[in-house]
């Protein structure tokens, strides 16, 4: 994980002069014992994402773009304001229109008292009016599909009357498993008249069609919320939600306005042939009936002629485009059914948020935003997709060959980290991640493709967020990170340490380390990337339990005896996807991976596969010099009780007893230049079954 562009250290920065000392960097050095500040109060924002993500939808692409709604947000915000309770509130409330169809239809009683037979309760309820952007904010995120036709029979229906707005909520004695809102959206019924039953609100009002259905139901509390930021303005919404707080009982006032619009606006039938008769004496010669609509949508018509307009055109006019799907679906209910997963997050992410050039180098399919854990713990999810066949990542041979390699899973955990950094942290888009520490292990042994590739989810909680004078800006993280298959369940763990620094800090660090590598010359004004050594001849593929030549990055040209040296390719289209003027920490533990594996039998070597990594990155390392690998196996008797992270990291997860439960060769790879350790890691390898 060292970089979006590199991988600093604690000791280095601590060598170099305060004004090139970062304020992440310098409380990143500070021992894990010292005092952990007190967080700021979490933001409203985080506490809606929190609430979003675990109460009021089960739909990731939902998530994402409700974080940017305006209409959800201002609701979501009024609702915290008003109660600390908001995710239950919210979760417990529903929204019922009575459209001006069903108005028309003289049908607004008949649903508020379908709506307290069925066990609802009304807290609140009012006439809305919906004009042309009204009805476009309602259906913003579906009505990209809608046909031409369709928005204009929509905008001809809202003038007809007012619609009845039901707020609701459940009664205490209902042991419902679902929300208020989709248990509504299920008991109303679907909007295609044949799919319709007598226990469904639809299938107990008068006829109707596609567009004339009668009745809206926001499908989730997310869309609850968002609607009435649709319907009203703060302060009337605001009257609302402390009425769904108090459990106010609007009941009566209900049936009273209910009874004030069917009288008022009732009476009309939805029976096509009635429509088609009034409609005949404006019919051209020769002209179809869609034709005929078509043309009175866009014409000025008597008041009288617009109810049957609707009916007829409802019937016989396209209602969608002819491809295409909506931009945002709503899960099906049983998404909400006890025990079921959360689906993965999805989309919010693109390579150049990790500093990928090539599509094929970036693994991320989704980020979600900041929540809440239990412990108060900011957490987010991203979502990654594991390749099974890559040019590095699959170019195996032995019993890692068809597996998972760990390193993939590493660099698809690091580019997650970098992107929730970003949307869940604030850093920005050019911000340089540097990392100071990296591990992870499989729970059982690397999965197998199975001629797939592997959708994983990954969570990462921040155990400790590193704060700009404390206080400030999140700068860095140490966070823990669960790995999980929906289907399989657990894959791995990792766990890490890394910040964030504007380019321009970065720069003047990398020049205050490049002058102290020089004795002290003036570095140049801007950091240049430095000559890299010619690359020595590799050791041989197959001694590495590989296919390509390029995959080997280590050499024992020029190394003293039981050494290796590092070689840097930076012409590899994989370590150097973007120009860098260090070597990647993904390089790094390759090499370290392919380190451990030449000290074992060359007999036994193709059975082995590494099943943990846990490093840490003390300084960058240049590729104009040497870089010595140093390798040590040790001993099973030192290293059983080593706590995951051990010495390396201090940040790895543990065992029950807080030790590392070992079955396997464990060894010490150090990365020395200058005389000085750059990078250490701690690699397992384990027989390729276990």
């Amino acid at each position: 994980m060292t970089e979006t562009r590199p991988s600093s250290a604690r000791s280095a920065t601590q060598r170099h002069t305060a004004a090139s000392t970062t304020a992440a960097e310098a409380t990143a050095a500070t021992a894990e014992s010292a005092p952990y500040p007190p967080a700021p109060p979490v933001a409203t924002e985080v506490l809606i994402s929190n609430a979003l993500v675990r109460s009021w939808t089960r739909d990731p692409g939902k998530v994402r773009v409700y974080t940017g709604d305006t209409w959800f947000l201002e609701a979501a915000e009024q609702l915290f304001e008003l109660t600390s309770d908001a995710a239950r509130i919210g979760s417990g409330m529903a929204t019922l229109l009575v459209k001006p169809d069903g108005i028309a239809t003289g049908s607004a009683r008949t649903v508020v008292d379908w709506a307290l037979r069925s066990g609802f309760e009304i807290h609140d309820v009012a006439a809305v009016s919906m004009d042309h952007n009204g009805i476009r904010a309602l259906w913003y995120h579906q009505w990209n599909i809608a046909s031409a036709e369709r928005r204009l029979l929509a905008d001809l229906l809202c003038g007809l009357s007012p619609a009845l707005l039901l707020v609701l909520g459940r009664s205490d004695d209902t042991d419902d498993e679902w929300p208020c809102a989709v248990q509504l959206t299920e008991l109303k019924g679907p909007t295609a008249p044949h799919l319709r039953r007598l226990e469904h609100l639809r299938g107990v009002l008068p006829g109707g069609s596609y567009l004339l259905n009668q009745v809206h139901s926001a499908d989730e509390p997310a869309d609850a919320l968002r609607e009435l930021g649709v319907y009203f303005p703060a302060r009337r919404r605001q009257r609302t939600f402390e009425r769904v707080v108090t459990g106010h009982d609007a009941s009566a006032e209900a049936r009273r306005i209910a009874d004030e619009l069917d009288e008022a606006h009732g009476g009309f039938s939805t029976e096509e042939e009635p429509a088609w008769e009034a409609l005949q004496p404006l019919r051209r010669r020769g002209e179809s009936d869609s034709n005929l609509c078509r043309r009175l949508l866009h014409e000025s018509i008597r008041e009288d002629l617009q109810w049957p307009l609707l009916v007829a055109g409802a019937g016989c006019l396209p209602m969608r485009t002819p491809s295409g799907s909506v931009a945002l679906a709503n899960p099906p209910a049983s998404a909400w059914d006890p025990g079921r997963p959360i689906a993965a997050p999805r989309g919010g992410v693109d390579r150049s948020m990790v500093h990928r050039r090539s599509e094929a180098e970036f693994f991320v399919t989704g980020i979600g935003p900041a929540t809440i854990d239990d412990e108060g713990c900011r957490v987010f999810e991203a979502a990654v997709q594991m390749a099974r066949m890559h040019p590095l990542h699959s170019d195996h041979v032995g019993a890692q060959w068809g597996h998972l390699d760990l390193l993939h899973l590493m660099e698809g955990v690091r580019q997650a980290c970098i992107a929730g950094g970003q949307t869940a942290f604030g850093a920005k888009r050019s911000d340089v991640f540097v990392v100071r520490s990296f591990g992870a292990e499989f729970s059982s042994g690397p999965p197998a493709f199975d001629g797939q590739p592997l959708d994983l989810r990954v969570r990462v909680t921040a155990d400790r967020e590193y704060r700009e004078n404390g206080d400030g800006p999140v700068t860095g993280l140490r966070a823990s990170i669960d790995i999980t298959d929906d289907e399989a369940g657990t894959v791995g763990r990792a766990w890490g340490t890394y910040s964030w620094v504007s380019r321009d800090s970065f720069l003047e660090l990398r020049r205050a380390m490049r002058a102290q590598t020089q004795g002290g010359a003036q570095p140049p004004a801007q950091t240049e990337p430095a000559t890299p050594l010619p690359l020595p001849p590799t050791v041989a593929e197959s001694e590495v339990l590989r296919l390509d030549p390029r995959s080997s990055v280590v050499s024992r040209e020029g190394a003293a005896p039981g050494e290796l040296v590092l070689a840097v390719d930076v012409t590899h289209p994989v370590h150097f996807d973007h120009p860098l003027d260090h070597i990647p920490g993904m390089l790094l533990l390759e090499a370290a991976r392919q380190a451990a594996l030449l000290t074992i039998d060359p007999a036994d070597r193709a059975g082995k596969v590494v099943s943990r990594v846990d490093a840490k990155f003390v300084s960058f390392a240049d590729y104009d010099r040497p870089v010595t690998i140093r390798t040590l196996e040790i001993p099973a008797e030192e290293s059983a009780d080593v706590p995951y992270g051990g010495a390396q990291s201090g940040a790895g997860p543990a065992g029950d007893d807080g030790t590392h439960e070992r079955d396997a060769q464990e060894y010490r790879v150090e990365f020395v230049q200058d005389d000085q350790v750059a990078t250490v890691a701690t690699v397992v390898v384990t027989d390729g079954g276990r």
